[in-house]
């Protein structure tokens, strides 16, 4: 009969190295052993349950359990937990077994018991063979490549409990030994897709091939062989089930994918993600437009406090000439001329503002003097006005810079011909991406979605903003931009997608080493290295090779719009003058022929 004293030492040992505290027992003693085993536990600060309904699928914290694989219902148990997938990472399992002596490995039992037990390469099972006599234990870590393949045990410690020495083992580097993993990959434009090591058009399903990459390399680690499956689709989720490699994934198809997934809530009750492989990318592209596109250039030289300024002072000035006028025709006792009426007085202090000047002379020298001063202020204005002017044709200043901005300006917005764009669209809770969606792509339909090339040519014509992977953006732009076109470039993003990273199976036994293996990739630099190779950098701005800008008729439109506004009502003007006068001669002849009419009556 097993001293359950010396049994449970061993088990305060080995979770304390672990740091465990939270132990699920599956012994087959009485229930009063029980009791004492629950006592003695609690005392080491254990959390204990002895039923197998304890062991939960999603852990909140890493849980043991030692199963004791004499008694009669171990088989049972160990189909039930391979059923569930609970050989992972997350349950530390603890198999006991005593044995006569631990000189040699006692292969007594283990055939027939762990024969289906499905404990992969990162499964974490321990088989603990102890011998009261020898107060001697030694570990042996148990798994097995695939379900078809035989069982392993490989030696981890030797510890004598009666011993000095400190426990403490270390699982090491588990091959995978040429098993075959099933994998897939999504290529999204399989006509210009020329190979995963291709380096022409490198910017085509750059997810993919950095995916494979990555697979390639971690496969070579961990000495494993894969096939591959080619799909056009990643997968979303559709009345619960899914498209795509998730469709393979949550079918049980494949046992990891070739390429980074998106992590998303609705994947994960599918998919076990580990690593990070990228970020991806992909924000609205577009040339800031000039000032003119969004604002009327003339207004915005002065401050409105100048143009109040000025508008008072132009007041000011014409109510000096409008006494002059008065104090020239009232006190002076002079005649009223043509070149002093109101009208003209009127017509004077607009040319000076504008800085064209008149040949009106006014003979006191008061209105003189008030029309040189006059003269030199509009003198300092118009200067003023014209440097800014200039200065304003030459700027690069950022007129977009949010959402909102874009959404009320005169660009049109399209997107790239991937699926997630119109999917995160459509989910987003955010005021100004769902208004940007609603006016600027919805109405578009389908024209709103096209493939890099166009819609990177639109960005380059101007006025158009296109929302796209950065390295299908930055190989086009790098390729046929100019200097002065670069530098026009900016971002906005109107969401963050979710990191990529490599999906398995949910509780998947590849998990662990595959994780540690991907870690190992971004520790001696090999992640580096292929997301230098697969993702560009943005495009550099060469600031000296600009020169200067032209200017263009949108620049002085509002111009072109106060020539033709003026014209128009000058011409209505003209129109009721014209009425005005004809009326007046008409009445005139009436009240020269209206006497002899009456008298004939």
């Amino acid at each position: 009969m097993v001293n359950y004293a010396f049994y449970f030492d061993i088990v305060n040992k080995y979770f304390n190295f672990l740091h465990i505290q939270s132990v699920v027992m599956l012994i087959c003693p009485q229930e009063a052993v029980k009791v004492n085993v629950m006592k003695e536990m609690s005392d080491r600060s254990f959390l204990l349950s002895f039923s197998v309904d304890s062991i939960r699928d999603n852990p909140i914290i890493r849980t043991g359990t030692v199963l004791d694989i004499s008694c009669h219902n171990t088989s049972l148990i160990l189909q039930m937990m391979s059923a569930r997938k609970m050989f992972n990472s997350d349950m530390e399992w603890l198999l006991m077994e005593e044995v006569n002596t631990t000189e040699s490995f006692q292969q007594t039992l283990q055939n027939d018991v762990l024969k289906d037990t499905l404990a992969l390469p990162g499964s974490c099972v321990t088989l603990a063979q102890f011998s009261e006599n020898e107060r001697r234990v030694k570990f042996y870590e148990v798994y097995r490549t695939a379900i078809w393949e035989p069982m392993k045990f490989r030696f981890l410690t030797d510890y004598f409990m009666n011993g000095s020495k400190e426990f403490s083992f270390r699982r090491g580097y588990r091959s995978f030994e040429g098993v075959v993993l099933r994998t897939a990959s999504a290529v999204l434009y399989p006509g210009l897709f020329l190979g995963w090591e291709s380096q022409e058009l490198k910017e085509v399903d750059t997810i993919s091939k950095a995916g494979y990459a990555f697979m390639k390399d971690i496969a070579d680690h961990l000495q494993y062989n894969y096939t591959l499956l080619f799909l056009d689709f990643y997968g979303y989720e559709t009345n619960g089930s899914f498209n795509g490699i998730m469709g393979y994934m949550q079918r049980g198809d494949i046992d990891v994918a070739a390429n980074g997934l998106m992590m998303n809530q609705e994947r994960m009750p599918y998919v076990d993600f580990v690593g990070d492989i990228l970020v991806l990318r992909s924000p609205l592209i577009f040339r800031q437009p000039s000032l003119s596109t969004v604002s009327n250039l003339f207004v915005l030289p002065f401050h409105k406090t100048v143009w109040m300024l000025t508008v008072v002072v132009t007041l000011l000035y014409s109510m000096a000439l409008f006494l002059n006028l008065y104090l020239k025709m009232r006190l002076l006792r002079l005649k009223e001329t043509d070149d002093s009426s109101v009208p003209e007085i009127i017509s004077v202090i607009m040319a000076y503002v504008c800085g064209q000047g008149t040949g009106l002379e006014l003979r006191p020298g008061a209105g003189r003097i008030t029309l040189c001063i006059l003269s030199v202020f509009c003198f300092f204005l118009s200067v003023s006005f014209s440097a800014k002017i200039v200065a304003l044709l030459q700027s690069s200043a950022t007129t977009i810079k949010s959402l909102s901005d874009l959404t009320h300006s005169p660009m049109s917005v399209g997107m790239q011909n991937v699926f997630y764009n119109t999917h995160f669209f459509s989910i987003s809770t955010n005021i100004e991406v769902r208004e940007l969606f609603q006016k600027k792509i919805l109405p578009l339909g389908d024209k709103a979605i096209m493939k890099p090339d166009i819609g990177i040519q639109k960005v380059k014509e101007g006025l158009y903003a296109y929302k796209v992977e950065t390295p299908w953006a930055y190989t086009i732009i790098t390729q046929t931009f100019e200097d002065k076109e670069k530098c026009d470039l900016d971002e906005l993003n109107p969401f963050p997608l979710p990191t990529l990273a490599v999906g398995l199976q949910e509780k998947s036994g590849y998990k662990e080493p595959i994780a540690r293996s991907f870690s190992r990739l971004l520790e001696v630099g090999i992640k580096r290295r292929t997301m230098n190779i697969y993702y560009p950098q943005k495009p550099f701005c060469n600031s000296n090779n600009i020169g200067y800008t032209r200017v263009k008729l949108t620049d002085f439109k509002p111009a072109l719009d106060f020539i033709l506004y003026g014209l128009l009502s000058s011409f209505i003007l003209f129109l009721f003058e014209l009425l005005f006068k004809t009326r007046y001669l008409f009445r005139r002849i009436v009240r020269k022929e209206w006497p002899a009419h009456k008298e004939v009556i």
